[in-house]
């Protein structure tokens, strides 16, 4: 009978490190995309187009849409665990305007880069919460300036515009800083670049956006 009993008590022991081994090899998969919202900001798709103004010199510069991708990329912190995040590139041609990378890289959070023909910066980044709308995340030398109501752009009205910059020490003694303004489902309406005593501004005066 203590035979028997051992006999079930051990065999009751494989079976439940059987499934401690199992559950402890499950991977677990985290996948973050962005969020619709974010997207309306700033995600565009082939058949857009932009035209700026350089306030200072008065030309006026095309932004079309040359590429577009739309990706999940992963990465595993160990074999167990694996993240996935959404990844979109967007390329322009023209002199302003050159690549957008947004990315989520966790829940309810997104990050647009803009680079254009001159440097690049973090223009956007916002975090949501609830339903409260747009909540920025601050960063060091990033973040949002003001949000305008109405703003008017060479005769176009905008409403709920985002002003974000960009701010980092040049080494010369000179704080450079890039104002992007932002109006959601068009995009960079306005773009102010003080670098090195040298201003630029491109101010948008027709635009075609599918989304």
């Amino acid at each position: 009978m203590i035979m028997a009993k051992t006999s079930r008590f051990c065999q009751y022991l494989i079976v439940f490190l059987i499934i401690i081994c199992l559950s402890s090899c499950k991977k677990k998969e985290s996948v973050y995309t962005i969020p619709e919202e974010f997207r309306a900001w700033s995600v565009f798709q082939p058949g857009s187009y932009w035209f700026y103004l350089n306030e200072q010199t008065q030309s006026i510069d095309s932004s079309y849409i040359t590429g577009f991708s739309d990706q999940m990329r992963g990465v595993a912190n160990d074999p167990h665990n694996i993240w996935y995040w959404e990844n979109v590139n967007i390329d322009f041609t023209g002199s302003f305007l050159s690549h957008f990378e947004i990315m989520s890289t966790s829940n309810n959070f997104a990050s647009l880069y803009v680079n254009y023909r001159s440097g690049s910066s973090m223009a956007l980044q916002l975090a949501y919460f609830n339903n409260y709308g747009l909540v920025h995340r601050e960063t060091h030398l990033m973040g949002v300036v003001k949000v305008f109501s109405e703003f008017n752009v060479n005769g176009n009205t905008f409403t709920n515009v985002y002003q974000t910059r960009d701010s980092w020490s040049s080494g010369n003694g000179y704080a450079d800083t890039v104002d992007f303004y932002f109006a959601k489902n068009i995009g960079i309406i306005k773009l102010e670049k003080h670098l090195a005593q040298t201003d630029t501004t491109w101010s948008v005066i027709r635009w075609h956006v599918v989304q």
